[in-house]
């Protein structure tokens, strides 16, 4: 997370919320390796609020090109989640005209005030 964004969030074993009053944003990574067209890669958040919120999250897939072959590849999602509800974001390669993904994943996700990042997940 930002500094500034840093303060708003709570960091506990099940779920990353921003308990604050503005957008937070944070940066997570997938815990494991994953590559083919059969992978999904799913962001699940949950909204404790009271009204609805979109979640916009981007998956960072790849390095950048002094480590790596090729500069990383960005693709945006949102979800529209409705009070005391969940969501998922969910990335396929052929939804963005990919093969697969690299094995490097990433994301960074706009995290509305009462919204929490509950699951990461690579799904063969």
């Amino acid at each position: 997370a930002l500094p500034v964004s840093d303060t708003q969030i709570r960091k506990r074993p099940l779920a990353l919320r921003n308990e604050g009053t503005a957008t937070a944003f944070v940066s997570c990574s997938v815990p494991v390796n994953f590559a083919g067209p059969n992978f999904l890669l799913d962001v699940i958040v949950v909204n404790r609020n009271a009204t609805s919120a979109t979640v916009r999250c981007t998956l960072v897939d790849g390095v950048v090109a002094e480590i790596g072959n090729t500069d990383p590849g960005y693709y945006p999602l949102s979800v529209d989640v409705g009070p005391g509800g969940s969501g998922v974001l969910e990335w396929w390669p052929p939804d963005f005209g990919l093969e697969t993904f690299t094995d490097i994943a990433n994301f960074r996700c706009a995290l509305p005030p009462g919204v929490e990042i509950a699951l990461i997940s690579a799904d063969e």
